[in-house]
């Protein structure tokens, strides 16, 4: 009796289920609520009175009773404390229904608490929302809407003298899509909308707009407005009440470049991303309001936004000096994985961006004294002194790189409501691992100079490391204190981020991230113990090799084979069968320009044999290629098309395809054979089509759909209505943590995917004939990429620290997925306040009217000055004392340097007096530059000096007859007169007279790749071919030519990183003796005591090392060189304060050298030479170089060293 007491009393005390409650993020209309949760076993509950109250149901909870009535617009849901059922009674006809939870619900204090998962599924059927689970911290709710949710009410057409608003009134806030229709109509499509029957339905006007027709179409409603004036633009204006929007139409006048301007910002974009520019504006304002007050921070200038679309992939890219700057690449952020979480993607990219400008622009008052005198100065390779000027003006910039995206993660975060990576799942996912593969938290001295060049995860590993720091700190000396740190106060001169850390928290910075390093492996200890309480899915690893970043799967069942890319350390980007029988991988062809997360786009046909893939997926514009694999024959499609995601049909053939362009996403499909790409469909901006999967039919469309919310959604088309015309719909799969990747089975029954619905990326299935979705895996890591071998498994991908591993998984459902807990959750438990940082909407909170009109982009009127410095510099055996300054406009459409200078010290000889060097560079195509007795800086200390006696006057031009990396066409082309010279090559040989003409045009072909973990191009080839005329007696004109050819092969061999690099080089001229500059001049390393020239310069042409430098003269020549470059050794925490030693390269070699002089005829050298890289305050970087080499010929030998210190990097 006392047993089934006990157990009476253990079910229903209140406080068994005492657990530590945490708050859920639940993101509704832009607003952001938390909700009290916690977990239990494995899974998440979460208050009922919180959940309803965030769906607008009315609660009602009786203490007394324990009963519990909500209610909703259609229905009553009634229930009781400690009991798993809920009666859901219909209000209309009375009917009854009955769910039961899988256990009771939970009575902790006076809150009740439920199983999130169950109850979500019954609260989306009977609610008038719609409850998505983003991650396990996070929840999404979207109204939900009948078929036209919309309904147009009002068009009305304001003329002005240059300018026509079109103003459209709808109900709700209009969703539309614009596209220009020929050359005097722009077509505006209202989606999922109505026309109110008051609407005129035509409409004149005698403005710039001419003519408004309104018709519906389909789902729709199509405005066509017309226009007479061709240089007609359109611009959009949202209303802060989002029931009206503005079309204004005004005459643009021609330009490449366009500016506008708000308050704080100027945004400098291209006229196909005017359409982009007001929300931007928004954008950036709305976030720079709430970063002004967390940081206390009042910018000083307009901080300049520069659009491109020059990539694929969007990006935002940053810099405090010389002026706040902030490049926005707009397209789609690249997929996968989760990596990034995000919402709205200009808003969340301009906050984390701002981010980077808030916290470096701020100024101790040392720094603000020398801005006020000399502005932030950058540093500049042709003139080092500036680098004590960029640290007097800029400090906090030379801090490390994870301590700045840190805090930028942790903003972007919170300023989206959630929406960023300290809560992400991905790198959960890292650190779980991490802990489960049994590696140890890393030092920051080894992520600055070891993870960050050999880890398949680049530069993200800043991200990974500072985000999660910041959010240690966040948690545990709350977020003020984490505020203070990146703050910069009047008094704090000169002081880095450690010394600043030491004074907010009173504590050693190496203590605190050993301290983070303990607390990281004992939270994710508790993540493991947590999955491990559930069956773990047997997963059948199918060969020990990890294969870094892979593309999409595809099984061959003709080879039985499984065919996918792969990018991994130490090796080429490549395309790969590996056979499921031998285990073994067969290499189809190598997959140049490699994007950080998805390698390429792939598709497999089948039936055809043919394999799909694309290139130049890190920059610029994708190519689709195929190549056929019985043949192994390959050809291009699609040249600069902009196409990824694509997926190929085995029946019809038809190949799909998602194009980027205008930062609009664009379904696409060819046809069979290849021979054009049609568009199908334009998704709104924010809407962002990815990994798409074509049914084997061809009949139906998988896809992922991430919107502006957040949400991120599988859904599925019927091809059919695609390719008609006609409304397009489709229907949502599911919604549930961030699923992606969707493939199907062979009778196109079945759908795969992956999410993170625990918070770990497992793989799911839907069965299209009785709609069930069931968890396939429970893993600890995390599995990605599934694809159907046969009915009964799955072929997968499993995630390791070092990339991806090949498995095969049963097909069959998972018997539980226990939820894990969120690192950055906790953040959200010690400082609720975080919440209440989420941006408003920014068409709502910033008035667009206040903008400037457009107007062409003025370069001279935008010049800046960069730097206006004084500068020690020499001139032979002179001191130089002199300015330095640099002006370019933002786009560096013009940029002007110059360095003026006298010589005021009796120093032998004494003249001359006056030294100036000047450079002005057109569109960094087109330049002059103009040298009088021209000072440099690195005459201080060579006793090769660089500083010739005259003047030179030269004209030059840069064109690229092909730029497509990895493979550019360049040609350099240059004129140059020289007057009163009396030595060139470092003032070590007389020239036969003091003024002569120099033309020279190079071309060079570039075929160069890299492999993760390197250190330099590692294979490919190089072709250069220079011809040179000089000229000199002008009176009784001497001319003589000559003409080079080289080139140069690198390909990897013996192990991961040791480069053999193989030079060919031929020269001829015609000798006139009048002309003596013009022969060719071998010798030496060439490298000086401190030095910005290359660090190699025994590759170049003319470099002999064992030879004293320029010491043989010759008119024709051969020479041969083999190189063994051996693998960078990276170190870690060989540091003196802030500057470090980041790795050394190593080199052995040997030349040959066939020709004609008085010294030899055939000479042959060996060398070797040893490059250790520094870097300092973490931004700057050096190199120290020393070589040996001995040289020999028929008649005599030689051998020489050198040690050089090269400042600043190429």
């Amino acid at each position: 009796m006392i047993k089934y007491l006990l157990l009476f009393l253990l079910l229903t005390s209140s406080t068994n289920y005492s657990q530590e409650i945490i708050n859920i993020s639940i993101s509704k209309q832009g607003s952001e609520l938390l909700a009290p949760s916690y977990n239990y076993d494995g899974s998440i509950y979460i208050s009922l009175k919180h959940l309803s109250n965030a769906v607008d149901a009315g609660y009602n909870y009786d203490r007394n009773t324990g009963k519990i009535v909500i209610r909703f617009s259609k229905y009553t849901l009634t229930a009781t404390a400690n009991n798993p059922y809920l009666i859901v009674k219909e209000n209309a006809t009375g009917k009854f229904k009955t769910f039961q939870l899988p256990t009771s619900i939970h009575l902790v204090g006076s809150q009740l608490f439920v199983p999130l998962n169950s109850v979500l599924n019954i609260f989306n059927q009977i609610s008038d929302a719609r409850i998505a689970i983003i991650s396990p911290g996070k929840l999404f709710i979207k109204e939900k809407t009948n078929l036209f949710g919309n309904e147009l009410l009002n068009v009305q057409v304001e003329n002005q003298k240059d300018q026509s608003d079109v103003k459209v009134e709808t109900i709700n806030r209009a969703k539309y899509s614009i596209q220009r229709y020929n050359k005097n109509t722009y077509y505006i499509l209202l989606r999922n909308s109505s026309i109110f029957p008051d609407v005129k339905k035509h409409l004149i006007s005698t403005g710039i707009v001419n003519e408004i027709n309104i018709e519906e179409f389909g789902k729709d409603v199509l405005l066509k407005i017309k226009f007479s004036d061709v240089s007609t633009a359109l611009d959009i204006i949202e209303a802060p009440n989002k029931s009206e929007v503005s079309f204004r139409f005004f005459k643009r006048e021609k330009s490449g470049w366009y500016e506008k301007e708000s308050k704080h910002f100027k945004v400098i974009y291209r006229e196909s991303h005017a359409h982009l520019v007001n929300h931007i504006l928004s954008s950036a304002e709305n976030a720079l309001r709430r970063l002004r007050t967390i940081f206390n921070y009042t910018p000083t200038e307009k901080i300049v936004i520069n659009t491109y679309d020059v990539s694929d992939y969007g990006f935002g890219a940053t810099t405090t000096v010389p002026q706040n700057y902030i490049r926005l690449e707009i397209e789609s952020l690249e997929p996968g994985y989760e990596a990034v979480l995000y919402n709205e993607r200009i808003q969340w990219l301009i906050s984390h961006e701002l981010v980077h400008i808030v916290v470096n622009d701020q100024a101790s008052s040392l720094e603000n004294a020398f801005r006020s005198i000399f502005g932030k100065v950058p540093p500049e390779k042709i003139q080092p002194f500036t680098i004590i000027y960029s640290i007097l003006t800029n400090f906090t910039r030379y801090s490390p790189r994870w301590y700045q995206e840190g805090i930028a993660v942790f903003m972007e975060t919170w300023l989206s409501g959630g929406y960023g990576r300290t809560l992400g799942n991905f790198d959960e996912m890292y650190f779980r691992t991490l802990v489960f593969e049994g590696k140890q938290i890393p030092s920051y001295w080894d992520i600055e100079t070891i993870l960050t060049h050999n880890s398949i995860f680049l530069q993200s590993i800043y991200y990974f490391y500072g985000t999660r720091f910041v959010s240690y700190l966040a948690i545990k000396y709350g977020v003020q204190k984490l505020i203070n740190w990146y703050k910069t106060y009047p008094n704090q001169n000169l002081q880095g981020f450690i010394g600043k850390f030491k004074e907010v928290f009173n504590l050693n910075f190496y203590a605190a991230w050993d301290d983070f390093a303990k607390t990281e492996v004992t939270f994710q200890k508790e993540n493991l113990r947590i999955l491990k309480g559930a069956n773990l899915t047997k997963t059948r690893t199918l060969t020990p090799d990890v294969f870094g970043w892979v593309t999409d799967p595809y099984f061959d069942q003709r080879t039985l084979s499984i065919i996918y890319g792969y990018h991994r350390s130490g090796h080429l980007a490549t395309l790969q069968k590996f056979h499921l029988l031998t285990k073994e991988s067969e290499d189809i062809v190598t997959l140049p320009t490699p994007s950080m997360f998805q390698v390429a786009s792939t598709a497999f046909d089948e039936n055809n044999n043919l394999f799909f893939f694309t290139t130049n997926n890190n920059r610029l514009f994708r190519d689709v290629w195929v190549v056929d694999l019985r043949t192994r024959d390959k050809k291009i499609l699609f040249p600069d098309s902009r196409i990824g995601n694509i997926t190929v049909s085995s029946s019809t053939h038809d190949l799909w395809g998602v194009q980027q362009r205008g930062g609009i996403s664009t379904l696409i499909v060819s046809p069979y054979p290849y021979n054009s790409l049609i568009p199908v469909m334009s998704f709104n901006f924010g809407e962002e089509l990815s990994h798409l999967a074509v049914t084997p039919s061809g009949k139906k469309l998988a896809a992922v759909l991430h919107r502006a919310t957040g949400e991120q959604s599988i859904i599925i088309f019927n091809t059919k209505d695609l390719v008609e015309d006609g409304p397009v719909s489709f229907e949502t799969i599911t919604s549930s943590g961030s699923p992606e990747n969707p493939s199907w089975n062979k009778d196109e029954s079945t759908l795969f995917w992956n999410a993170y619905t625990n918070g770990v990326s497992n793989i799911y299935r839907y069965d299209f004939n009785d709609s069930a979705k069931v968890a396939l895996t429970n893993c600890l890591t995390g599995i990605f990429k599934p694809i159907a071998l046969s009915p009964d498994s799955l072929f997968a991908f499993k995630f390791t620290l070092d990339g991806f591993v090949p498995v095969i998984i049963a097909n069959k459902k998972a018997d539980y997925l226990p939820a894990i807990h969120y690192y950055g959750q906790k953040i959200l438990d010690k400082d609720p306040e975080v919440i209440n940082w989420v941006l408003k909407d920014a068409e709502k909170s910033v008035n667009q009217k206040s903008f400037t009109k457009e107007k062409p982009y003025n370069p001279l009127a935008n010049l800046h000055l960069h730097s206006l410095v004084p500068v020690i510099s020499g001139f032979q055996s002179q001191i130089v004392l002199g300015v330095f300054t640099h002006i370019s406009d933002p786009l560096l459409i013009h940029d002007f340097t110059m360095e003026i200078g006298v010589s005021p010290f009796n120093e032998t000889p004494s003249y001359p007096f006056f030294h100036l060097s000047l450079k002005y560079n057109y569109l960094q195509r087109f330049f002059i530059e103009y040298v009088y007795n021209g000072a440099d800086f690195f005459d201080l200390f060579n006793s090769r000096k660089r500083g010739m006696i005259g003047s030179k006057f030269k004209l030059g031009n840069y064109y690229y007859w092909l730029y497509d990396k990895p493979h550019t066409i360049k040609q350099s082309t240059s004129l140059t007169l020289f007057r009163g010279v009396e030595f060139i090559n470092d003032n070590l040989v007389r020239v036969s007279q003091p003024d002569f003409l120099v033309l020279a045009t190079n071309i060079t072909s570039k075929y160069l790749r890299r492999t993760i973990g390197s250190s330099d191009y590692e294979q490919g080839n190089t072709i250069s071919l220079t011809f040179t005329l000089y000229a000199t007696k002008f009176e009784n004109p001497q001319f003589l030519p000559n003409s080079y050819l080289e080139y140069d092969r690198y390909l990897l061999w013996i192990a991961n990183h040791n480069v053999l690099h193989l030079k060919l080089a031929g020269g001829y001229l015609l000798d006139n003796e009048s002309v003596i500059q013009g022969k060719f001049y071998f010798g030496g390393f060439g490298n000086r005591a401190v030095d910005n020239g290359l660090i190699r310069q025994f590759r170049k042409v003319f470099r002999y090392p064992g030879l004293p430098i320029y010491s043989l003269m010759t008119g024709k020549f051969f020479k041969f060189m083999l190189e063994n470059d051996f693998p960078p050794i990276r170190v870690s925490g060989w540091a003196l304060w802030n500057q470090y030693i980041n790795h050394f390269d190593f080199s052995i070699y040997s030349q040959t050298l066939i020709t004609q002089s008085d010294i030899g005829n055939y000479w042959v050298d060996l060398g070797a030479q040893m490059d250790i890289k520094f870097k300092h305050w973490f931004n700057l970087e050096s190199t120290l170089s020393a070589g040996i080499a001995k040289a020999w010929s028929e008649k005599m030998n030689n051998w020489e060293w050198f040690i050089s210190l090269k400042l600043l990097k190429d």
